[in-house]
């Protein structure tokens, strides 16, 4: 047998004629001791004897050590009951630099491992005087757990949020200044406006409602604070506020019979129509107002009706629009043709290669009556053409 084996017992599996079993104790110590022993019986073909490690009997209890130890472990209980707390941390290497000086021994019902018990370890005392009640001495199953001092501090942070280049949260310390929150945001975005940073802190006070109170703390785009002796506490929440009104240049184009067509910035939210006209260096000579296009982008509006006659009678007319970005304003050349089509006699009066698809194209001679233009250069109306239908197409 091998030395680790169990002596004390054994069994013996013995087959009967009709297959069955039976099963004998044996003793083998006494065996060992008395060969001459009724027990040290022959064996016969086919039986088994089972005999155990002492191993599979033994109970196996372990202690552990968990926390801020180097290194955290589970340990076999040691059966001669003399491991203490102090030995439980050294075999984990001991404590790490932000332990607490304290932990906490958990201790379990050997009987019923749900029923616990916590006690605390004052760990500084267990350390340094191994025979004070603290370095208690470990049973089967304890456990230990050590805590961290930072266990017990509030992470807190500071808020930076609004015209910054990257709004976000920062871990609070007691060396952080405003201009080094500004300065993490990666700085002011442009359109920032520094001397309106506002600073939102909670005010917690025993036995009193937790409020908010708000600052307003300038400070120049080179990060330096007027405030110096100002300082930043826990969960302040920082907002830097956008310039009023602010926005890059806004365009609009102009096209057609000024002097100066092209791309201009609105100089204000509400400048007018006529204003940029007049900073184009007005209409050309050959300018037709009357027949002026606006077409707006914003919205999908599309194409505008505008009256640059009233409105040029009247700047403070309706018709004089205020711009937006991306309008696109059109001021045709004037026509020097006037085309006349419909029943009129032209047919008798021209040959076919001047006349286009029934219509005839005449020069404009001023300001003339659409009857005038008619009768001198159509002949008048045809016998299936009527005067007043004609006019009123034309007017």
């Amino acid at each position: 047998m091998k030395k680790e084996a169990k002596t004390d017992f054994a069994y013996l599996i013995r087959l009967n004629a009709d297959k069955t079993s039976q099963i004998k104790i044996i003793n083998l110590d006494e065996i060992i001791k008395n060969p001459a022993s009724p027990n040290n019986f022959t064996l016969r073909a086919e039986d088994e004897l089972a005999i155990f490690e002492q191993e599979r009997f033994a109970r196996k209890d372990f202690f552990s050590v968990g926390g801020f130890v180097r290194s955290p472990s589970r340990v076999p209980y040691d059966v001669t009951k003399s491991i203490k707390i102090k030995d439980a941390i050294n075999l984990a290497g001991g404590t790490l630099p932000q332990a607490t000086n304290f932990a906490y021994l958990i201790r379990r019902d050997s009987l019923n491992s749900k029923n616990l018990e916590y006690l605390r370890i004052n760990l500084q005392v267990a350390l340094s005087q191994p025979n004070s009640p603290d370095n208690l001495t470990l049973q089967p199953n304890d456990s230990i757990y050590v805590q961290s001092k930072e266990d017990f501090i509030d992470d807190g942070f500071i808020r930076v949020s609004g015209a910054v280049r990257k709004p976000g949260e920062y871990r609070f310390a007691r060396t952080l200044k405003l201009n080094d929150v500004i300065t993490l945001a990666n700085g002011f975005k442009l359109e920032a406006a520094p001397a309106k940073v506002e600073i939102f802190r909670v005010v917690i006070e025993d036995n009193k409602p937790v409020r908010t109170i708000a600052a307003t703390i300038p400070i120049d785009r080179d990060l330096n604070i007027a405030q110096t002796e100002f300082e930043l506490m826990p969960y302040d929440q920082i907002v830097v506020r956008t310039a009023p009104q602010f926005s890059l240049q806004k365009f609009v184009v102009l096209t057609g019979e000024v002097n100066y067509p092209g791309e201009y910035a609105l100089l204000s939210v509400n400048e007018k129509l006529l204003s940029v006209i007049t900073r184009a260096g007005n209409f050309a000579p050959e300018a037709f107002p009357q027949g002026a296009t606006l077409y707006r982008r914003d919205d999908n509006v599309g194409y505008i009706v505008v009256d640059l006659k009233k409105a040029l009678a009247d700047t403070a007319s309706a018709q004089n629009l205020i711009l937006k970005q991306g309008d696109i304003i059109d001021i045709p050349k004037a026509k020097d043709i006037v085309t006349i089509q419909g029943a009129t006699k032209a047919f008798d009066l021209y040959p076919d290669k001047i006349l286009q698809n029934g219509k005839v194209n005449v020069a404009f001679e001023g300001r003339r009556s659409a009857w005038y233009y008619v009768d001198k250069h159509a002949a008048g109306v045809g016998k299936r053409g009527k005067k007043k239908t004609c006019f009123r197409r034309i007017c």
